[in-house]
This record gives structure tokens, sequence and C-alpha cells, in this order.
């Protein structure tokens, strides 16, 4: 049956509905995690499977998600409920919930709190992994390695991909830019091997077939392919092991077993965002407070650093009314193709403004769309939206940028050049994700906060500030360095 609430008006709306009322940081949060560690009580695990299935459902439940969503949207007051009919899941978390509710509960399967679409997207997953560890390199010996999957492991750790083996791994989001990162490094002659976690055919079909226990084959899957993936990397003499994989769902296992095995691990966040909160590292290398919280909180890190965004002699461009030329530079989320309707409906929002914004006040628009667009989308984005796109900045065409995002990485990887905001709206907000402090926009009064950035002195107090206060966040780092192996 579908669930569904009931409002103090006697409107009815399916809970299915509730996720696309809400930005994706709402499941980011400590309300997710909560009622995602109640709903892992369902099932018997071994202890240390448990932050398996606590990952999993922080990132492939749509039941946690609607439980999430009703207890965020009427803790902000955006719904009045009168009664709820859920499946008897709900009733772990009955208590978070404010006000006098009625709570009608019905049966539901134990164990089935993963979707079934995972388990059958589990077969492309487990087909591209089987694929990459057929083709790797198989005499491969190295005492330091680093795992990624496309150009963004010569980005995190530039100065130590030119001499470190690569362990290139699948990337599902857009598998074409994974094969331009292969062929450049067959091109560029790169010490490196395709690689895949060593998941097994009858684990792929028992959570196909099974149909009381698919959530607990799920666990079983990821957390034993994770450890015995920790016996492959030590087989090859890693002593040193650098990545960017705080999303894998079983991580923690395979990190745990290394680390007691004598391995240094350094894990620097690919973004902004987090994920499932059990994590496992000797550092961590994370943008910002909020961030480390997060996983501070369920994980096991040794150390935590911050990530230098700018160079530690950065200074703000100068700036005169001759040659001053600013052109306002949104940074797209791609957040259609990524499956987050709340952000992809606010981002088309925010272009329609900004377009209108910047022909009223006369200042140029330019968007530089994000790396995972395909062209056929980029291409719709213009006709659509009438806005000119780019995929990387020419610094002659964007010599005093005003960047401007949603809750983005973009925010720390361009300050250093111009400033940037985020822009928000009555439910998203800068702090979820940045915490205090961070410069911002209503979508709706873009033309305030732009109006001023016509003036050159206005951009370059704007640009010093934010500077400022970057080197003053990274000065407070006292553990080793990011590059080179772990003291």
């Amino acid at each position: 049956m579908e669930y569904y609430l009931e409002t103090v008006t006697g409107k009815h709306i399916k809970l299915a509905d509730l996720p696309r009322r809400v930005p994706s940081t709402t499941f980011m949060g400590d309300t997710h995690v909560e009622v995602c560690e109640r709903l892992a009580q369902g099932i018997e695990l071994p202890p240390r499977y448990h932050g398996t299935y606590v990952n999993l459902l922080v990132r492939k439940s749509t039941t946690t998600r609607q439980i999430t969503s009703l207890i965020e949207l009427q803790r902000a007051g955006r719904l009045e409920i009168r009664a709820i009919h859920a499946g008897a899941s709900l009733e772990r978390c009955s208590d978070l919930f404010d006000g006098d509710i009625s709570i009608q509960l019905y049966p539901e399967p134990q164990g089935q709190l993963i979707d079934y679409k995972e388990a059958c997207a589990f077969v492309k997953k487990f087909a591209i992994h089987h694929l990459f560890r057929l083709l790797r390199r198989r005499r491969l010996k190295t005492s330091t390695a680093i795992r990624g999957w496309v150009d963004t492991a010569d980005q995190i750790y530039p100065d130590l991909v030119k001499a470190t083996p690569l362990l290139v791994y699948p990337f599902k989001a857009r598998p074409w830019r994974q094969i331009q990162y292969v062929r450049q490094c067959l091109r560029e002659r790169r010490n490196f091997s395709l690689m895949g976690v060593p998941y097994r055919f009858h684990n792929l079909v028992r959570m196909l077939i099974s149909s009381r226990n698919r959530d607990r084959v799920m666990v079983f899957t990821e957390a034993s392919s994770a450890e015995k993936h920790a016996d492959e990397l030590l087989a090859l003499g890693v002593k040193f092991l650098y990545e960017m994989c705080e999303y894998e769902l079983a991580g923690y296992l395979m990190h745990e077993k290394l680390i007691d095995q004598g391995v240094r691990t350094q894990n620097t966040a690919h973004g902004v965002a987090v994920y499932g909160p059990y994590v496992r590292y000797n550092l961590f290398a994370c943008y910002n407070q909020l961030q480390k919280r997060f996983y501070q909180a369920k994980g096991k890190v040794d150390q935590f650093q911050y990530i230098p965004n700018i160079p530690a002699d950065a200074v703000a461009i100068p700036t005169s009314e001759q040659t001053f030329q600013p052109v306002v530079v949104y940074l797209q989320g791609n957040w259609r193709q990524a499956g987050k309707v709340y952000e992809a409906e606010l981002e088309t929002n925010v272009l329609k403004n900004l377009r209108t914004v910047c022909e009223k006040i006369g200042l140029s628009l330019l968007v530089k769309v994000h790396p995972n667009l395909t062209p056929e989308n980029e291409n719709q984005l213009r006709t659509e939206l009438k806005v000119t796109t780019t995929r990387t900045l020419e610094c002659e065409k964007t010599t005093h940028p005003i960047f401007l995002t949603l809750l983005s990485t973009s925010y720390y990887s361009y300050m250093a050049q111009g400033p940037i905001a985020i822009v928000t709206d009555d439910i998203l907000r800068p702090e979820s994700l940045f915490g205090d402090g961070v410069p911002s926009s209503h979508v709706d009064h873009l033309e305030e906060y732009l109006q001023p950035f016509r003036q050159s002195s206005h951009w370059a107090a704007c640009h010093s500030q934010q500077i400022e206060e970057e080197l003053s966040r990274t000065s407070l780092n006292v553990e080793a360095p990011l590059s080179g192996p772990p003291a």
C-alpha cells in the first residue's frame, strides 16, 4: 500500500513525495543518521558490520529518507500533521515527532529497508568491477598507492600522482569521463592499473532472489568484499594508501584491516558533501568543521586536517576602475542528472533570475557547467534558459569574476579567483554544509547582492576578506602535510 500523512486541513500527502520537498542536505544531517541508526537495529548482524548497514540506510534507503523528510518538514513548520499512516519501521522513530500525532502502523517485511532497485543496480556494479579486475595488472607490487577513479586524483594529489602507482576503480556516474581519463593515463605512460572490488557472484544471486533478508545479504556482500580487498592490497605490498573514497559503504572495514597490519591510510574529501558516517583512516583531510564533526561522531579517524584551498601567500587580485571587468559566473551543480530534484528546480529558478538581473544592471553572465554534465544536457541548458555556458574558465574573459553557486565544493575551489557566495532560499541554508558566516544571497534578492559589485572597490574588499578568512581557517592545521607518505 501507499503510505501517507493527513494534515490538519484534511489533505492527504504521500510519504513517497516528501523527499522531493527538501534539499539533499537534509539527508546529510544528524536527524537522518539518527533515523538510520534506529532502523538498523531491526536485523541481527555481527557488531563490526553494523556501520555498513547504517551507511547503506543513509545512502540507499527510500524509507529512511521519507521518515527524515517527514520529521524535518514538521519541525520546520512546513507540515501541520494530524495523522500518519506508515509501515511498522516508523515506530522506532515516533518520539522524534513534535506534538500529538495519530500514528497508524501497518505490517511490513523485515530486513527490506534497502530499495529493491539497489539490488538490481548491483548487477551493473558487479559486472563493471569484475571487468576491471579482469583487466588489472597481475604482477603489480608497490609500497605506496593511490585509489581513484577519474581526474579527481590528479586534482587532489597532484604531486603524488606523478610518481605513485594509481589504482583506477569504476566510476558509474559518468563512464565516458573515466574512459577519457584512462586514455590520458595511457598517453602519458603513467604507472596505473584498473582495479575492482572482489564481489562474489553467489551474493549477487542471493540479493536478487531473497524475499526476507535482502538487507542482510547486501550488508554481508559489501562488508565481506571490503575485507577481502584489504587482503589483496596487502598482497600488493602497500604500506601507504591515499584515496578520496569516503562514500564507500564498507570502506571502514577495509581500512581497519589495513591499519591493523601497519598500513598508513589517508583520505582527502573529494567534495564538501558527507556520506555514510562510519569511516576509518589515519588521516582525513576535510573542508570544514562541520564535515569533521560529522565523521568524528561515528567514524574512527586518528587525525583531521583542513584542506588548504588557496596558496599560503594568496592575495586579492588588484583592481582599478579603468581595468575592472566584472563577470557573474554561476557554477552549475548538475543536480538533475544526479537525481536531486529540489536543487535542480532551485537552480533553474536561480539562472532565470540571474539572467534577468544581469541584463537589468549591465553585468555579463557566464555559466560554468559541471564536468559530469553531458553535452546534450549542456545544449538543453543553453537553449531553454538562454545562457552562455563554458566548461573551462578563460582568465582573459573572466578577469574579475563574481562567483555564485548552490551548496557545492566550488565555493572553496574558486575563492582564490574572486568573491563567491552561496545562493539560498527559505529551506536550503549554506550553514548546513559550510557553517556560519558564509557569504550568501537569497534567490529573490540577487539584484541587491550583485548591484554593489559594479564598483571595483566593493569587489576587491569582498575578495580580500574571503582570502583572509580562508588563510585563518587553514592556519589551524598542525598535522602532517598532505603530500608524501604519512609520518
